[in-house]
């Protein structure tokens, strides 16, 4: 882990992106505002030269502010009484002891002035937003987004062992299947928990991500330093590697641990419908948090989405016997598609069966004096292509099942590029 993550430290290094690049006018800006600072520091330094010279003078002039005082109020020399700021006339500064408000007012008003001269230095000069290219700001957030992902690879390792003692978990509970007809139900339920569990949390892990990022979104979208569609593009594509990494990781123990379907082809088509799985059920809980704006109703959104499309899959209720009111979640029910499209890959052409030692099936022969009973066996087979007609599974081919998953995901990612366009100026909570 350290020696990665020292390894890495070059690239990042060498590649740090800053936010302000994405604006073309940025170096202008620096500049000016650096002119501004160096400014007003020096306007403080020199109002705080100011005041302590006052002090100074006025602590000198404490030993006739008795006398003046008397003067003043007998009305002896009644010039110099009004003329000299005593305590007696006009109430002290709060932070200076021995100088009064008039003249502090009075020095302020004239720092104030010089501050004004701050609306006369040169500006940077105002370029359209058009001018920078958004690939170019895509291509920036994209590097903004790897980088975090590598800065943060403790985190992706943890999820990675999750995942792996996740599958591991599930290959021991259906460790070593067979071509029984027990054990065709057990790997329809080995492959209905493999595209439920993992994926429900990789819908709140999303969230959870998402949800640190969006007081700074929101701000840097309303500075104008990006729009949605860059921002949108760079974090799918940022974070996609890390999925198919931890998806990867999840398929492998479980699919040969519970010896699923041991062909190259099976294998790719489970790999490929998993992934998918796993993109669309990221999507939509990124759809989620943008709607919303709020983890916690994003989550409960989310929950309640992806419960009615585990329900609706195929493997708890039948999709033949589902309600009419209900049935439209089925339909778009991205579960049901990749269960649908791993069960046909797995029963598909294949035969199930059980022999057992029945006295029904037994044959008498006669031999001699000596009667021979022979039991025969008696077997039970049972047709991967009738299971599939039984579940309402018969009428898409895998093919058919990962297109529409294609077009979920596709659609969840309109779906979050408009939700953010719609959304961009409404602060998160």
């Amino acid at each position: 882990m350290p020696r990665l993550k020292t390894a890495c430290t070059p690239w990042l290094s060498a590649r740090a992106v800053d936010l302000a690049t994405l604006d073309t006018r940025s170096t202008v800006r620096e500049q000016h505002s650096r002119s501004c600072f160096d400014f007003l520091v020096n306007a403080y330094r020199d109002f705080k030269q100011d005041l302590w010279q006052m002090d100074e003078e006025s602590e000198s002039d404490s030993g006739n502010e008795d006398l003046d005082e008397q003067n003043g109020a007998a009305g002896v020399d009644g010039s110099s009484g009004l003329n000299r700021w005593t305590p007696a006339m006009t109430p002290m500064h709060p932070s200076h002891g021995k100088m009064t408000s008039f003249a502090s007012r009075h020095l302020i008003d004239q720092r104030r002035q010089q501050f004004v001269s701050l609306d006369n230095m040169p500006k940077p000069a105002p370029t359209p937003p058009e001018s920078v290219n958004a690939v170019i700001k895509c291509g920036i957030l994209l590097r903004r987004t790897v980088r975090n992902e590598l800065l943060d690879i403790h985190e992706l390792m943890t999820q990675a062992f999750q995942a792996a003692l996740l599958s591991i978990l599930f290959g021991l509970v259906f460790i070593q299947l067979g071509d029984s007809t027990a054990d065709l139900r057990n790997r329809k339920a080995a492959l209905f928990i493999a595209f439920t569990l993992y994926q429900f949390m990789a819908v709140f892990d999303a969230i959870a991500k998402y949800a640190g990022q969006q007081m700074m979104v929101f701000h840097e979208m309303v500075n104008g330093l990006y729009t949605t569609t860059p921002f949108g593009a760079a974090k799918i594509l940022g974070e996609l590697p890390g999925s198919l990494f931890l998806t990867v990781i999840y398929t492998i123990p479980l699919y040969f641990m519970a010896s699923l379907r041991l062909e190259a082809v099976a294998y790719f088509k489970y790999l490929l419908i998993s992934i998918l799985l796993m993109q669309v059920s990221r999507m939509m809980a990124l759809a989620a948090s943008v709607i919303t704006q709020s983890p916690n109703y994003a989550a409960l959104s989310a929950n309640l989405l992806f419960t009615g499309w585990i329900l609706t899959a195929g493997y708890i209720i039948n999709i033949n016997d589902l309600w009419a009111g209900v049935w439209w979640i089925a339909f778009i029910s991205p579960v049901r598609y990749a269960f649908q499209g791993a069960v046909v890959t797995e029963l598909g052409g294949r035969n199930f069966s059980d022999c057992t030692a029945a006295g029904a099936g037994a044959n008498t022969s006669y031999v001699s004096n000596t009667t021979t009973t022979t039991t025969a066996p008696t077997c039970t087979t049972l047709l991967g292509d009738n299971d599939l007609r039984d579940l309402g599974f018969d009428k898409l081919s895998f093919n058919n099942c990962a297109a529409i998953l294609a077009g979920m995901y596709c659609a969840m990612v309109a779906t979050v590029l408009i939700a953010m366009h719609v959304r961009r100026n409404s602060r998160p909570e």
